[in-house]
């Protein structure tokens, strides 16, 4: 039997001066309780640079990835989950020599 899996695809572009981020499926206080869902904690989240980009590749079993704070609603006898994959990034910003926090959200 082939084991069900959640395959995702998110992508960002590079800049200059941009720290690896973190990123986190649904809630990012799920990296404590449930790490699969949290890169660079989940052995099922990895991360590539592919030409200008940051590319992460969401591939958890189902099993783990419906614990991941999805909002479940019932549409037509279906069960429907949504969420978002959050991206915390970092970034150094040189003409005033401090660091820039930011969040980037990619909604279904």
């Amino acid at each position: 039997m082939k084991i069900k899996k959640l395959n995702i695809w998110v992508s960002q572009p590079l800049t200059n001066n941009r720290a690896d981020g973190a990123a986190f499926l649904n809630q990012p206080n799920l990296n404590k309780s449930n790490p699969d869902c949290t890169y660079p904690k989940s052995n099922f989240i990895h991360k590539e640079v592919r030409k200008c980009l940051d590319l992460w590749h969401f591939d958890i079993p189902w099993t783990s990835a419906s614990k991941c704070g999805w909002t479940i609603i019932d549409e037509e006898g279906f069960k429907v989950y949504k969420g978002q994959v959050v991206v915390h990034n970092h970034e150094w910003l040189a003409g005033i020599q401090d660091w820039r926090f930011f969040t980037s959200c990619f909604k279904n």
